[in-house]
């Protein structure tokens, strides 16, 4: 694959335990198609023996990826929780997401692209739709194809196949973003029809924006009220919104999206206890330890020996 590694190396550690920083895996800049997008099979994928990662360890994802499970059977973690996956089953992978392959005769596709591959071709707005099916917290990462979508979606792939492995003319990146555009909205189409929200809601939007707001502001406000002044309405709008899109409360939404900020940094640095509550907004290290207890079900140290 056209990718790189950044890794950040940091000589700290939660409890002392003595731990590498996880890979962080990034798209190579360039010019060209493939600095944006790459197709790659699971049977490559399983016979790598790459010197400066493992696919089989936890990774962090910088770019979107849409993973087709063509034949056999196995499972795949998407962060840190283990999916089966059988003929039909994809995988929609958004950026920072952790995760990680186990070993599989299973064969399928992997297609991986970045935010500015969509951008050069769609609008915002129409990008954003785009990107809804990578929400985690809007839709399950993980989808099943009947029989005959196996076969819609195989010629689709075959199509973009041919273009980035054969073709490679002037019109190959046109016609490889064309047909990825219609495989998402393919795909937005099916989860669509068993998931009234994003087939119409009037709060839709002001879901996304929330979200939006709480990833960017999390650690310095965890208040419902101030979130909702920041939309313009009131706290108990606000929890209807939530209950409408997720059937959560506000505040149910503010603390998963904390709770996963927490295990990623537990999982992709070697952040003492101390530092990883400033950076989550928590005064003191024990305050962050009695809330992911809480809401985790187990120890920011358990979780850590866990999933490294």
């Amino acid at each position: 694959m056209n990718t790189k590694l950044v890794v950040v190396q940091l000589n700290l550690s939660l409890y002392d335990v003595p731990m590498s920083e996880i890979k962080k895996i990034k798209f190579h800049k360039g010019e060209d198609t493939r600095s944006f997008f790459d197709l790659v099979s699971l049977v490559d994928i399983q016979n790598l023996n790459p010197t400066d990662h493992n696919q089989f360890e936890n990774h962090r994802l910088t770019f979107f990826a849409l993973f087709f499970i063509i034949e056999g059977n196995g499972k795949h973690s998407i962060n840190f929780q283990d999916r089966s996956y059988t003929r039909g089953t994809v995988f929609a992978i958004g950026p920072d997401s952790i995760h990680k392959f186990y070993k599989s005769d299973a064969s399928g596709y992997l297609l991986v692209f970045t935010e500015d591959f969509i951008l050069q071709y769609l609008n915002a707005e129409n990008a954003n739709r785009i990107f809804q099916l990578f929400n985690e917290q809007l839709i399950s990462p993980k989808l099943q194809l009947t029989e005959t979508q196996i076969a819609r979606f195989l010629d689709y792939i075959d199509s973009i196949k041919l273009e980035f492995q054969s073709i490679q003319d002037g019109f190959s990146s046109e016609l490889i973003r064309s047909l990825l555009h219609v495989i998402i909205t393919h795909l937005l189409r099916i989860k669509s029809s068993t998931n009234q929200i994003l087939k119409h809601s009037k709060y839709l939007d002001q879901f996304l924006e929330f979200q939006k707001l709480v990833k960017a502001n999390a650690s310095t406000n965890k208040s419902v009220s101030f979130y909702a002044d920041c939309l313009n309405v009131t706290p108990r709008t606000l929890n209807n919104i939530t209950h409408a899109i997720v059937s959560k409360s506000a505040k149910t939404v503010i603390n998963d999206i904390i709770i996963l900020k927490i295990k990623r940094l537990l999982i992709s640095t070697q952040l003492s206890a101390s530092q990883i509550a400033y950076q989550c907004g928590f005064a003191e290290p024990s305050h962050l330890f009695k809330f992911f207890k809480k809401y985790a079900n187990q120890s920011p140290k358990n979780f850590r020996r866990l999933f490294r």
